[in-house]
């Protein structure tokens, strides 16, 4: 909601400096919350494709227990469907999820031990982050990534970073942006204040829109993007954590703001990584992202019990 209220904004905006000058100024603004609004359909596009797959995977139920009765692993299945048109990634997803249904508090260790056997038979010696990364494909190897991220060091220092959080096969990822704020957005923000940050310039602007337009016109994982992300692997913050190493992952209210949640996973020995999406307001978002580390962790062989 918070980037279609400055996406909005940006085009009201520009569309008054047009008329009221600098129209520079307004035309480049205008251009930049139309981009905006552009992507947020296009992820509402993303969307309704993934409901739309699993749509599918409903109407194969039979056809997948029987596969499972026969003891095919699961990415023998999902690649039986892909000609189908079910991306394999989310097939897998479905099973794990399907294996996860059955299992909960409680759930006997040696059913807890075959299922996850199973579900990880098809997983592959654990590669380096940088190595994750230039194999991420959306259609086999990226369960979900999702940008505007907040990272808090894992010691009482109080640092904070900003960036990508990416769902691998193999990794919780953590890629630092350090252009996390673009231009647009500051450019709101002192638009609404009554200052013009220093920062934005008309030239800054042009760079701003010319970027903008190309990473619109890019698909989320083009090779420039995934370029971009090995390139900031060795940036401070930039994290990587082995679905294998998670022994724990929860929505825990923010320690600073008792009207926020964050994403809470825990590794050994008792190392709790926090993590901040979008504004922590969204519960349902953090929910998601906690059932998805579940997903993720049982496919590499990890239970993590479902949220008591």
């Amino acid at each position: 909601m918070l980037r279609l209220a400055l996406a909005v904004a940006a085009l009201f905006a520009g569309v008054s400096l047009m008329f009221s000058g600098p129209f520079e100024f307004g035309l480049t603004l205008f251009g930049l919350g139309a981009l905006g609004v552009a992507d947020l359909g296009r992820r509402i596009r993303g969307h309704q494709r993934y409901a739309e797959q699993e749509r599918r995977i409903g109407s194969l139920a039979g056809d997948i227990e029987a596969r499972i009765a026969r003891g095919e692993p699961p990415d023998g299945i999902a690649r039986a469907f892909e000609g189908l048109g079910l991306a394999p990634i989310v097939l897998l997803q479905a099973l794990a999820r399907h294996v996860l249904q059955g299992l909960g508090h409680g759930a006997r260790r040696d059913l807890v031990a075959t299922s996850l056997t199973w579900l990880a038979s098809s997983s592959a010696p654990v590669v380096p982050i940088d190595v994750d990364l230039l194999g991420l494909d959306p259609q086999t190897t990226l369960h979900a990534m999702t940008a505007g991220v907040t990272r808090f060091a894992d010691d009482e220092s109080g640092t904070v970073w900003h960036g990508t959080a990416i769902a691998s096969r193999q990794h919780f990822i953590f890629i630092t942006d350090p252009h996390h704020e673009s231009l647009t957005t500051a450019f709101v923000k002192g638009f609404a204040g009554g200052w013009l940050p220093e920062a934005v310039s008309l030239p800054n602007l042009g760079r701003e829109l010319w970027q903008s337009t190309r990473t619109a016109l890019e698909s989320d994982l083009s090779p420039k993007r995934i370029a971009d992300f090995v390139a900031h692997v060795s940036l401070a913050g930039s994290l990587g954590i082995p679905w294998r190493d998670v022994v724990e992952v929860a929505k825990l209210t923010a320690p600073d703001d008792d009207k926020k949640v964050e994403l809470v996973i825990t590794t050994a020995p008792n190392v709790r990584h926090r993590f901040r999406l979008g504004t922590g307001l969204k519960e349902q978002f953090v929910e998601d992202w906690v059932d998805l580390t579940r997903t993720a962790a049982a496919l590499e062989g990890v239970f993590l019990p479902p949220l008591s």
